[in-house]
């Protein structure tokens, strides 16, 4: 796993939006945001944290962080370029956009990607703006299956953080299985076990 990245910040909501941010102070962060949770956790209970972070193995292995998960093994069929890339990325290689046109995508932050939010800002902007370089045939072409990372828009989400090597879909697998078998077995048994100073007291 790569180490976390340090970053500086102090809007997280800029942040979760793949903006940049006001400079406050120095944190870092992983693919999920996840140590936000961390500085969250005084605010739960053990028991609440423990089933946050089983619920957030489940949501990597369900939702759309699993297709880059994906796009980053030795089966899928896409351009080396394109997995060697994901693997370079951390955390805050994407990019929101979309979001003026009522449809909020996250995509891998590049030259393209930076271009449609930057026109998408713009006052009166509509989805023509951007078709021609949000096109899905041109970054299916020219990323996908010709290797050039700044050729097209091509879809990422912050789970590249926690990509550090191709490896093979069943490798993938075994281990947000193994992850959350960890969490059930380990952390969370050892929460959800009575505490001592709560064992019933037998009636004499």
């Amino acid at each position: 796993m790569k180490d976390p990245v340090f970053v500086i910040h102090g809007d997280r909501d800029a942040l979760r939006d793949g903006e940049e941010p006001e400079p406050v102070l120095t944190e870092p962060v992983t693919a999920a945001l996840l140590a936000e949770a961390i500085d969250e956790v005084r605010h739960l209970s053990q028991v609440e944290a423990a089933v946050r972070a089983l619920a957030g193995a489940a949501t990597a292995a369900t939702s759309g962080e699993s297709s880059t998960m994906i796009e980053a093994t030795e089966e899928a069929p896409i351009h080396p370029n394109v997995k060697a890339q994901i693997v370079a990325n951390d955390e805050r290689g994407t990019q929101i956009v979309f979001r003026e046109f009522g449809n909020t995508a996250r995509v891998a932050r590049n030259s393209v990607s930076q271009d449609i939010a930057h026109l998408g800002a713009r006052p009166g902007a509509a989805f023509s703006d951007v078709a021609a370089l949000a096109s899905g045939k041109r970054g299916r072409q020219r990323v996908l299956r010709e290797g050039d990372v700044e050729g097209g828009m091509w879809w990422a989400g912050q789970v590249q953080g926690l990509i550090d090597s191709v490896e093979s879909c069943e490798t993938v697998v075994r281990t947000i299985v193994a992850d959350a078998e960890g969490i059930i077995s380990g952390r969370l048994r050892r929460q959800l076990a009575p505490s001592a100073d709560m064992t019933p007291v037998a009636a004499g």
